[in-house]
């Protein structure tokens, strides 16, 4: 049982972590967010919540990619080579994020299968 709850129990170190800090500069307001947040967490993570969670964001960043690239091929047209830079970068830093979600998605996956 303990291998199906580390996804939560990173979740909620990594809310700790930042509670943490928000506390060392007196941040009091931030600190009681946190600690509801870390109530949260051990009241209702499960770790196939997080997993459709992961699978949700994977969409997303997917359709992102998906509206850089149609933006980058609108932008060639115009021939600007600034802009086309600009869309290229702004295209990869989209497909860079989508590849850490993946593979955040498929260490929950690993997490998942017995």
């Amino acid at each position: 049982m303990a291998r199906l709850d580390a996804g939560c129990k990173a979740q909620q170190q990594a809310v700790t972590d930042q509670r943490v800090f928000a506390k060392a500069h007196n941040n009091g307001d931030q600190v009681a967010e946190l600690k509801r947040a870390v109530r949260n967490i051990e009241a209702h993570c499960t770790e196939a919540d997080l997993f459709k969670g992961q699978q949700q964001w994977v969409a997303e960043l997917k359709e992102e990619v998906n509206e850089r690239l149609l933006e980058l091929q609108t932008v060639r047209v115009s021939g600007k080579p600034d802009k086309i830079a600009n869309q290229q970068t702004k295209r990869e830093e989209a497909r860079i994020r989508l590849q850490a979600a993946q593979n955040e998605r498929e260490a929950l996956s690993k997490l998942l299968t017995p």
